[in-house]
């Protein structure tokens, strides 16, 4: 190992490259190691890229609304089964998903199973934004409009403009009924 690099200053890919080199570090006693450094990445072997039944079952309840406490709560048992002592267990539980949910594979869980539950509803929505906009509410109007795409309100294309022009034309002149007869009918 070069000495100019320092102990704390020695980063993963580094370890990697010297190990590769054939450089050989000391032992506790000081002695050269003979055979070259491996290194393992413990964060990249121990997790895959696949989400456990328990976190895919976390991601669901988050998007649905629940809490990381409810959430605690409802899967305590499953996440530390080992955990005798219930306010150990849901504090331990609460701390696993808040880990959980910093990684980016979890955030990408809760964000699917949040777009399939608002494609689920999205009925329901339309028909909200159908009533408003039944109501007068003319920002609802628009949206309904929008989604439906029967407007485009930033487009460059603008409608065009139609003008009726009566060049010469005369208007028209009331009519005088001249003598008529007025005839009663009888209902019989």
């Amino acid at each position: 190992m070069p000495e100019a690099v320092k102990k704390s200053e020695l980063t993963l890919e580094a370890l990697r490259a010297v190990s590769q080199d054939g450089v050989v570090g000391r032992n506790h006693d000081g002695q050269r190691r003979t055979r070259p450094i491996t290194v393992v990445d413990k964060k990249a072997t121990n997790r895959t890229d696949e989400l456990t039944p328990v976190q895919e079952k976390a991601a669901r309840l988050f998007a649905a609304g629940k809490t990381i406490p409810q959430i605690a709560k409802l899967l305590g048992d499953t996440i530390h089964p080992h955990v005798a002592n219930r306010p150990y267990q849901l504090k331990k539980s609460r701390t696993t998903l808040r880990r959980w949910f910093l990684t980016n594979k979890m955030r990408d869980a809760v964000y699917e199973h949040g777009r399939i539950l608002l494609d689920l509803e999205s009925t329901a929505i339309m028909r909200g934004i159908s009533r408003k906009a039944r109501e007068g509410r003319v920002d609802a109007a628009r949206l309904a409009l929008e989604l439906n795409g029967r407007h485009a309100p930033n487009t460059e294309e603008k409608p065009a403009q139609i003008v009726l022009a009566f060049g010469n034309v005369p208007r028209p002149e009331p009519r005088q009924l001249e003598d008529a007869e007025v005839v009663d009918v009888d209902p019989d």
